[in-house]
This record gives structure tokens, C-alpha cells and sequence, in this order.
């Protein structure tokens, strides 16, 4: 008789633990405090991890290509619905594909986003 393993769960790539506040559910630790500093008692309207749209899916030689969105952790806005704020809390470093997804949204929206650094402590 084999006994099968137990698959243990990967968790995020960057270590990033899931955290659940007011209900809503951040990536990472780093975006619950940012909530709780920044969001919570200060903006009226907001969303997190709200999708844009950056590329339309298409087609290319009789084959579907996706479409691709970039997802701020969190947006502001005003009583009318205007975008004021984007903000992305990221650690130390952002990659590659995060940097480009970022730069095609402030092109295609002309909105500028806001990098918070975790580690310094959203200075």
C-alpha cells in the first residue's frame, strides 16, 4: 500500500503572507498596513485590486492572444468616480513585468500611480 503524499502549499513566490482586514483581503502584510495608515480613515471612495485593462486580447496568425490588465493595490477616487490616486505597495524591488505593466497604464489612463516601498515603512 502507497501512501500518498501531502501536498503543502507554495505560498506567494516572494513571501508575501495573505492578510484579511474590514473584509477585505490584501497580498501581503505591507498592504493591510498601508490600508490601515493611509486608507481606512482617510478615503472616502476607494477600491483594491481593482483590474484595468492595459492590452485588448486580439488575434495573430489565426491564434488568440489575451488580453492583459494591471490590478494597483488600491485606487481613489472622488465623489463623482474621477480617478485622484493610484497606489502599489511593493517590496524592495520591483520586476521587470510589474515596471512594465505599471508604465502602460500611466500611458494608456494618463494617470500617475504611487510606488509605496514596504521597508521604508511608506515614508
Amino acid at each position: 500500500m502507497r501512501l500518498k503524499k501531502s501536498r503543502k502549499s507554495k505560498g506567494n513566490k516572494y513571501g508575501a503572507k495573505k492578510q484579511i482586514i474590514d473584509g477585505i483581503k490584501f497580498d501581503s502584510k505591507a498592504e493591510a498596513q498601508y490600508y490601515l495608515i493611509y486608507v481606512k480613515n482617510n478615503w472616502k471612495h476607494f477600491s483594491v485590486h481593482e483590474s484595468f485593462e492595459i492590452t485588448p486580447k486580439f488575434k495573430l496568425d489565426k491564434r488568440n492572444k489575451r488580453h492583459r490588465v494591471y490590478s494597483p493595490d488600491f485606487v481613489k477616487r472622488d465623489e463623482n468616480g474621477k480617478i485622484l490616486k493610484v497606489v502599489d505597495v511593493k517590496p524592495e524591488k520591483i520586476t521587470d513585468g510589474a515596471s512594465l505593466r505599471m508604465n502602460q497604464f500611466e500611458f494608456i489612463y494618463k494617470i500617475p500611480k504611487e510606488i509605496r516601498c514596504a521597508l521604508n515603512r511608506f515614508t
